[in-house]
């Protein structure tokens, strides 16, 4: 069998070097067939399509990228700090009950608003909370029915009459 040839793809921006220069030797250490420095020179510069960030200042990239690496090491360390208080604290919502609808309300519509950049199982490990007791607060939101009402251990069925 015999091994297929690949073909070379050359960066544009050395088309376009040479295509504006004319000068054929202006990349000799890239070994670039003759053949093909002629063909880009006769035929010229092909349109390009590229996004806004293309046409930024190479500086300006470069400072954009490192705020935005600031701003994520930011939040990280903010992110790693409630994490931290969370488990110092010892809170576990598996085991806690939040008897109160509108801080229930709080933490579903906090859940809810991290769907577009977090799997909804991390942010439930993240909030310590089960996914049967979230899904029964989705049910019981819809019904608009999320505060806990106070039983009576008169009628438990695990505590016997007096």
């Amino acid at each position: 069998m015999e091994a297929l040839h690949s073909r070379r793809t050359d960066d544009y921006r050395i088309q376009e070097a040479i295509c504006e220069s004319g000068d054929r030797d202006l990349f000799p250490d890239l070994n670039i067939p003759r053949s093909t420095i002629r063909s880009w020179i006769h035929r010229g510069m092909p349109d390009v399509i590229s996004s806004d960030l293309a046409a930024d200042d190479h500086a300006e990239l470069i400072d954009q990228i490192e705020r935005l690496r600031h701003r994520t090491a930011l939040l990280g360390a903010v992110v790693a700090l409630l994490v931290a208080v969370l488990r110092a604290s010892k809170i576990q919502l598996d085991y806690e009950r939040i008897p109160n609808g509108g801080a229930k309300r709080i933490l579903l519509r906090a859940i809810d608003r991290t769907k577009n950049v977090l799997p909804l199982g991390a942010a439930l490990r993240i909030t310590r909370l089960s996914a049967s007791r979230y899904h029964g607060c989705c049910r019981d939101e819809a019904g608009c029915d999320l505060d806990d009402q106070p039983s009576c251990h008169e009628s438990s069925p695990l505590v016997s009459p007096r």
